[in-house]
């Protein structure tokens, strides 16, 4: 009988520390603005809501009080914290921009196939990454005729691009090395527009964190409005994205359908994102990755 009750005791004491532990990953989640492992915590933000809820459920049916309470409580504020970027927006009927967001890929074997797919979105503007020299010149040469506006810039841990069409003057643009990020302005029958490409480092252990302030101080420096893709490498609701979105005054496009394709089915990470100024209408869609380990982000924009 007493070794029952060690056992049930020992159980519980179990449960109250995967569910105080699952706890402590979602709060630091929140702090990736202050704190390098914030933002790594954040991108398994879903999945530490789901296993709380599951054993704060358990610990209700064990009939604990405080663990199920404060569970609650967890998880509510962490749905709160997801919902904004959960479903889609409205259909634009008459947008303004079209952009398409795609990581290409370095070792990409099937740029024909992508080139003459990205041809098919109507995209006024691409921005892209992993751009190398050799592939940036297959890229250039099948989409020249369709994007003669361009801005890329080559680093030593991948390059990034902007295409445009001619839909008016190319007024400038530009490379920063620290933020990988490549941008231009060019002239659109709204009004001059500017549009960034950004390749985000992965988050801690990595750079990302530290990169992030000089990605926002960049940003803070061009002309508004601004549009801008790219691979994050972190989800929409981390500091990192929430971050870039504020200096570009803007905000991200809805959906969390998985944008990095690896074999595993599950974590599902979102992190190839376009944001638009944050008085503006806009909608996202995924394509497929045409040969690439990312999915491309294909956004329509309303000013």
């Amino acid at each position: 009988m007493l070794k029952t009750e060690t056992r049930h005791v020992f159980l519980l004491d179990v449960l109250r520390l995967i569910c105080h532990g699952l706890t402590l990953g979602i709060f630091f989640g929140f702090l990736g603005s202050v704190m390098a492992v914030g933002d790594s915590l954040a991108i398994f933000r879903i999945e530490f809501t789901v296993l709380l809820a599951f054993f704060g459920l358990i610990a209700f049916l064990a009939g604990r009080s405080l663990i199920p309470a404060m569970a609650s409580i967890t998880v509510l504020v962490s749905v709160v914290s997801i919902a904004p970027f959960w479903g889609q927006s409205d259909p634009i009927e008459d947008r303004d921009l079209r952009l398409h967001q795609h990581n290409v890929l370095f070792g990409n074997r099937d740029l024909p196939i992508l080139i003459s797919k990205i041809r098919e979105t109507d995209a006024d503007v691409l921005t892209l990454q992993e751009i190398s020299e050799k592939n940036f010149n297959r890229l250039r040469a099948g989409l020249e005729d369709l994007y003669p506006h361009y801005s890329v810039c080559l680093y030593t841990k991948g390059g990034v691009a902007v295409l445009a069409k001619d839909m008016g003057e190319l007024l400038d643009f530009g490379c920063v090395s620290k933020s990988r990020l490549a941008w231009l302005r060019v002239d659109t029958p709204k009004g001059p527009v500017t549009v960034a490409s950004v390749h985000q480092l992965w988050p801690w252990p990595e750079g990302q964190f530290w990169q992030k302030q000089f990605l926002t101080d960049d940003i803070v420096k061009l002309e508004q409005p601004i549009v801008m893709g790219g691979d994050f490498n972190n989800v929409p609701w981390s500091g990192t994205v929430r971050a870039a979105a504020q200096a570009a005054d803007g905000k991200l496009a809805r959906g969390m359908a998985r944008s990095f394709i690896f074999d595993a089915p599950w974590p599902r990470f979102r992190i190839d994102h376009v944001i638009a100024p944050i008085s503006s209408q806009i909608r996202a869609e995924l394509s497929p990755s045409w040969g690439s380990d990312h999915f491309g982000v294909t956004a329509d924009i309303k000013f």
